[in-house]
Formats: structure tokens, C-alpha cells, sequence
């Protein structure tokens, strides 16, 4: 919750008497949907303490209403400057803010796998059973107006063709499934439902956001759905634009089929060209990179490890 410029200095007081009272040796703080992680600054620059920095996305986003530009962006070059340790959710933002801010060092963290499943061979052209799980924004569903559409074009090409999707988000506009492919949209699982699900799946389904409305968010956020996808063992589809963090990680580790378009004609031909070697190849290419990566034990260490270093020179 941001704090509104009124409560600005009540705010910061409180926090500086919490800290006090439970002697915080450092402060760590998370820049979301405003510019109260400018209180933790503060305070901790206050009290003498580390403070340390956590950008899941970028604040240019999350934050676009919560406060004007140029103070919002003079809170996160001040904050960016004065961290201990910062922490980003991947390489491209960690770059664009070193860019926008200042040179510093920083640790990609983000979340951390407890196990990478062995891909598994693939030996039909015949089957295509797509699988989504999670959060399906309403900014995805050209996508899968687009994906329906392509796969109803593979499928009339080839009647013989099994092709299903199948979607565990919850709800999906009923004029966004419609058509020849059958979809089927179940509610949400957890984690032991949702590995039953991927046993009968071919491809994971991931897409992105096109045009300017979310393009911030694209191009610097890594999402937990991305994450279990690599650890899964079997092949992503990638479908979104070729300027996002996911599409540079996997497309530079050939760590998933990536479709950057929204042409039906062309993503079939994409499809069409899909052979049982590429799709065991990609599912292998991904959890190679989840196991150097993102395991849990490796982010753990970065993140803990980091601020233990940076505490002992405190």
C-alpha cells in the first residue's frame, strides 16, 4: 500500500521507532506501488543500517498512478545509490537500472526450484495437448485468440491431429475459447495438481503481452509460471514479444519455441515444424538452465549470502 504524501512523515516515524525498539541491524525494502521504500531509506541512512533493495518489477509500471514521475523516479535513483546489496527479478532490469540510475552491483533473485523433472522422450507428431496454469490476464487473450486460431488451421490440415488445450487460470471469457479446438478451463490447483496436469501435456504454454500497455512489465519481470515451466521437463511455447526479459533468458539458452507474433498463419507454420527432436531438445535445453539457475538452494545462498557479506562489513 503506498502511503499518501500526508501520512508521508507519520509513516517514517513509526517505521524509525519500530526499528528502534526491535534494533534492526539493516532494513530491506521492496519498491512496488509507490514511493514509501523512500521511508525505508531514510530511516535506515537514520539509524546508520544497510539498507537493502528488492525490485520485483520495474516502479515505471507498478507505480505509473501512485505518484508523479519525476518524484518517483528521484526516490528510486536515490534508493538505487544509497542500497547496501540490491536484488532484481532479472538480468534486463538489473542492466536497465544500472542504465537509468547509476553503475552498481546486483544479484538476480528470483524463485528457486526444489527439483528439475528429466524431460521425457516425445514419439508422436500426432498429439499436441497444450497446457497453461496460473494467472490469465485479459492482456493474454490475443494470444490465445491467436494460438486457437492456429492450431484450428493445423488442425483442418491434418483431421487426425489431437490437439486440446487445456487452461487452470480459473475463468476465460467464453468468446476467447470459442471455435473448432476444444479448451477446457478448470480453477485453480496447487502444486501437486498441477504436476498431475503436466503429465499428459506436450507443451506449456506461455504468453506475454504485445504492445505498449504492459510493455514494462514484459520487458523486465520474470514470472513464477516461467520458472516452474523450466523445472517441468517439458517443452515451453513461448508466445509473446521479442523484446521481454523471459524471451531474451530463454531464447539465448534455445530453452523454449518461441513465437513472437500474432499471425495464425504463422504460428502454425511454427508449429507445423515442430518435430519430437526439438521439443526434447528445448525441455532439456530448460532444465539445464533451471539447474544452473534457479534452484532454491542457489537463490537462497545469493540472497542470504549477500546480505550476510554485506552485514559483517556494516
Amino acid at each position: 500500500m503506498s502511503t499518501a504524501r500526508f501520512f508521508a512523515p507519520a509513516f517514517r516515524a513509526k517505521l524509525r521507532a519500530c526499528c528502534t525498539r526491535l534494533k534492526a541491524g539493516a532494513i530491506h525494502t521492496v519498491p512496488h506501488a509507490g514511493v514509501d521504500f523512500s521511508a525505508a531509506q531514510e530511516v535506515a541512512h537514520e539509524l546508520g543500517v544497510p539498507l537493502f533493495l528488492s525490485v520485483h518489477d520495474d516502479l515505471a509500471y507498478t507505480a505509473a498512478g501512485a505518484a508523479s514521475a519525476s518524484s518517483r523516479e528521484a526516490a528510486m535513483r536515490a534508493a538505487w545509490n544509497a542500497a547496501s546489496a540490491r536484488f532484481v527479478i532479472s538480468d534486463s532490469l538489473g542492466e536497465e537500472y544500472c542504465r537509468r540510475y547509476g553503475q552498481h552491483s546486483y544479484q538476480v533473485v528470483t524463485d528457486g526450484l526444489t527439483q528439475v523433472h528429466v524431460p521425457r522422450a516425445v514419439t508422436s507428431h500426432a498429439r499436441l495437448h497444450i497446457y497453461f496454469m496460473g494467472l490469465f490476464h485479459m492482456a493474454y487473450e490475443r494470444n490465445l485468440r491467436a494460438l486457437l486460431d492456429a492450431l484450428a488451421i493445423l488442425k483442418r490440415e491434418e483431421p487426425a491431429l489431437d490437439v486440446t488445450v487445456l487452461l487452470r487460470c480459473e475463468h476465460v471469457r467464453a468468446h476467447v475459447t470459442a471455435g473448432e479446438i476444444p479448451v477446457k478451463v478448470l480453477p485453480f490447483g496447487d502444486e501437486a495438481q498441477v504436476q498431475r496436469d503436466m503429465e499428459t501435456a506436450d507443451l506449456l504454454y506461455m504468453p506475454l503481452h504485445f504492445g505498449d500497455e504492459h510493455a514494462n512489465f514484459a520487458r523486465y519481470s520474470l514470472s513464477t509460471k516461467m520458472v516452474t515451466y523450466i523445472g517441468s521437463g517439458l517443452p515451453i511455447l513461448y508466445h509473446g514479444p521479442d523484446n521481454s526479459a523471459a524471451y531474451s533468458l530463454l531464447s539465448k539458452h534455445r530453452s523454449a519455441i518461441t513465437i513472437t507474433t500474432l499471425a495464425p498463419d504463422e504460428i502454425a507454420s511454427a508449429l507445423r515444424g515442430l518435430d519430437p527432436q526439438t521439443r526434447h531438445e528445448v525441455a532439456a535445453n530448460a532444465a539445464a538452465l533451471a539447474e544452473r539457475d534457479f534452484m532454491l538452494t542457489s537463490q537462497t545462498e545469493r540472497f542470504w549470502g549477500t546480505i550476510g557479506r554485506e552485514m559483517g562489513r556494516a
